[in-house]
């Protein structure tokens, strides 16, 4: 999922990439959260965890002490799913109605 032109940011953002890595906990480094943040603050873009983050490459790529593992998958797909991985800048994220107060909902 990298073509040329994100393969040069990749390798511009090493060296804040291993800063960020090294600066965070043991956790951190070693969840998926925990390096989907990591990514997702040094390139501000969702663009770079997308691809990593595909099927197509699991058991492809590792980052420090992570693998992306099937079980990487699988946890990712799960965070997704729930919200918890993304960007507050991400312009599709869903967004929750308010809850009715009980007299609102007598009106409906």
């Amino acid at each position: 999922g990298f073509g040329s032109k994100l393969s040069r940011r990749w390798a511009a953002a090493l060296p804040r990439l291993r800063t960020e890595y090294d600066d965070a906990t043991r956790t951190t480094r070693n969840t998926v959260a925990g390096v989907v943040g990591i990514i997702d603050s040094v390139f501000g873009t969702t663009q770079v965890r997308k691809a990593l983050f595909s099927p197509d490459n699991v058991a492809v790529w590792k980052f420090g002490d992570f693998v992306f593992t099937p079980e990487a998958l699988v946890a990712f797909a799960a965070q997704k799913k729930r919200g918890i991985v993304g960007s507050p800048k991400e312009p599709h994220q869903t967004k929750h109605k308010k809850a009715r107060t009980p007299a609102e909902a007598r009106q409906r």
